[in-house]
């Protein structure tokens, strides 16, 4: 019986995350974000380094999770504006 370690178990996740956004337009979003080219940005859906696409992915989580915190303050915000009104 052959078991993948770890990193073969990483590698498989991140490629099927990659075919998830082959298309979405985030080769683009990372390239003129300036956080790789868009070749490397490429490589990066295929997983072809593993160090890279996971700090490419983690950087993704967290600009979009600040977009998210951004976007429901200013909902709350306006919320408070209409009640005031």
């Amino acid at each position: 019986m052959v078991m993948l370690g770890g990193l073969h178990i990483e590698q498989a996740a991140l490629k099927a995350i990659g075919t998830w956004f082959a298309g979405s337009g985030w080769v683009e979003v990372l390239s003129q974000a300036e956080i790789t080219t868009a070749g490397r940005a490429e490589l990066l859906v295929n997983c072809a380094h593993i160090t890279r696409t996971r700090y490419a992915h983690q950087v993704t989580a967290a600009s979009l999770f600040i977009l998210q915190k951004r976007t429901y303050r200013k909902y709350v915000e306006s919320v408070k504006e209409m009640e005031r009104s």
